[in-house]
């Protein structure tokens, strides 16, 4: 499906796509999605790519992408985690397409808590910290930007606004599962 985040806080978007609806507490999205994030199992990543490749694949059609980003997790958070799921889900699709995969290319600079139970003015002053770092040559370049769920488009706005300073850039978005029911008005299907 089609996503839309309000264009005046987001910038150079190209497109935005989630692959399944997720309504909160529906199985089997909400058993895959906490084994992802919260029961230690990275591995789910893989099956979860193999279950939305075509729809990806449909997005990605006669796309210039050129490389794949993670939505940045902070370096504790990650630590504790063990790993950043929307990394795993980058590593897979960027392998997948060939792609060049760029997991340091954001930062997230502050710690905050679980965004799960946060609304949407909450999630958006606790990710401004998201940062560009080292962004190399990668002026008028296309980036897929990865994350595991939409919810209230506050953390991809962010990143988006990140990648933003970098010159003629052109950014789609790709998640697994949207959650339209936790959407801020920034956020509309298409």
């Amino acid at each position: 499906m089609r996503i839309a985040l309000d264009a005046s806080t987001t910038g150079p978007i190209e497109g935005i796509s989630a692959a399944y609806y997720h309504i909160a507490g529906s199985k089997p999205s909400s058993s895959l999605l906490s084994a992802l994030k919260y029961r230690g199992m990275p591995g789910i990543a893989t099956n979860l790519f193999l279950l939305c490749k075509d729809s990806l694949e449909a997005f990605l059609f006669e796309s210039d992408i050129d490389g794949v980003v993670p939505v940045p997790m902070h370096p504790i958070k990650k630590w504790k985690r063990g790993y950043n799921q929307a990394e795993e889900l980058s590593s897979q699709i960027a392998k997948h397409f060939k792609l060049s995969h760029q997991p340091n290319l954001l930062k997230k600079a502050a710690l905050y808590r679980s965004q799960v139970k946060r609304n949407a003015k909450e999630r958006t002053s606790s990710n401004s910290s998201i940062r560009l770092s080292k962004p190399g040559d990668l002026e008028a370049k296309h980036l897929l930007l990865i994350d595991d769920v939409i919810t209230t488009g506050a953390t991809l706005s962010h990143c988006i606004e990140a990648l933003s300073k970098i010159p003629d850039i052109k950014i789609s978005v790709f998640t697994i599962f949207y959650t339209p029911s936790r959407a801020s008005h920034n956020v509309v299907t298409l």
